[in-house]
């Protein structure tokens, strides 16, 4: 079986890094995709490591990106008990364009 997803969008708003209490670097963002048609998605995503390094010294809202990565599912239950399902994609790759210069992360 394969999980395995290619987005090409943009940067819907700036990057929210932040570092574990590991000191890992994980960046969470979301990916403004066209619909073949009309309406656009609004994609959540996280990049770790490197890759998320990268983000937070290239990506900005309104930056072009594209990424593969993959789907996961997690759960959490809230402050009223009910289980509450994420859906996100979790980058591998990551490449970024904007009006100052490309830069792209494997």
């Amino acid at each position: 079986m394969i999980n395995n997803v290619t987005l090409s969008g943009f940067l819907a708003r700036d990057i929210d890094f932040r570092k574990t209490t590991t000191n890992k670097s994980v960046a969470s963002f979301t990916v403004a995709c066209n619909r073949i048609g009309e309406g656009v998605d609004f994609i959540s995503c996280q990049a770790w490591n490197a890759s998320a390094d990268y983000l937070s010294k290239y990506g900005s809202k309104g930056s072009k990106i594209e990424l593969v990565g993959r789907i996961q599912v997690r759960d959490y239950k809230n402050k009223e008990g009910n289980k509450v399902y994420i859906t996100e994609v979790i980058a591998n790759q990551v490449s970024v364009s904007n009006n100052r210069k490309e830069e792209s992360h494997a």
